[in-house]
């Protein structure tokens, strides 16, 4: 019963904080293209980041492409740091497993739409960049991951 406890504290543990990752993400990329935070909603069935200001197509879809990229670029690092080798396997395959969810979403929004806004949806429209090219990029990410993964295994499967 402790471990099941453990168990679900860990996966709570590591979803909050790639998700606070994610959301400031669009949090610091908001304030950087001169926009003002008015609302920052992490516990939520939706969580969000509301930025209010002006700003250029660019700079919108940068917002909106921050997110997860912010995401990425921290998976990357944790991939080819010596950190991933400190962490209990669980906690590695965690943050392996929200951020391929991060370029499904992606994935499906793009190929997809619907009239819910997303991410996805808030960058195609502001950059006009093609679907097909948002796939390409996840679909090359993913793969990158993969032989990272691959050449780089994690802590051994014993550590919990």
């Amino acid at each position: 019963m402790v471990r099941v406890a453990l168990f679900t504290f860990h996966i709570l543990c590591v979803g909050i904080i790639c998700l606070a990752v994610h959301e400031l993400g669009h949090g610091l990329t908001g304030l950087l293209t001169g926009g003002v935070l008015s609302d920052f909603v992490l516990f939520s069935v939706k969580p969000h980041v509301r930025i209010q200001g002006d700003c250029t197509a660019a700079e919108y879809a940068f917002r909106a492409a921050a997110g997860s990229g912010s995401v990425w670029v921290l998976y990357f690092v944790f991939l080819l740091s010596p950190l991933r080798a400190r962490v209990s396997r669980m906690t590695s395959d965690l943050v392996t497993s929200f951020v391929f969810v991060e370029l499904l979403g992606w994935t499906l929004s793009s190929l997809f739409p619907t009239a819910n806004g997303d991410d996805a949806r808030a960058f195609l429209g502001a950059s006009g960049v093609s679907p097909y090219v948002v796939v390409s990029v996840c679909i090359t990410m993913a793969l990158a991951a993969a032989v990272i993964l691959r050449a780089k295994p994690p802590a051994s499967a014993a550590a919990v």
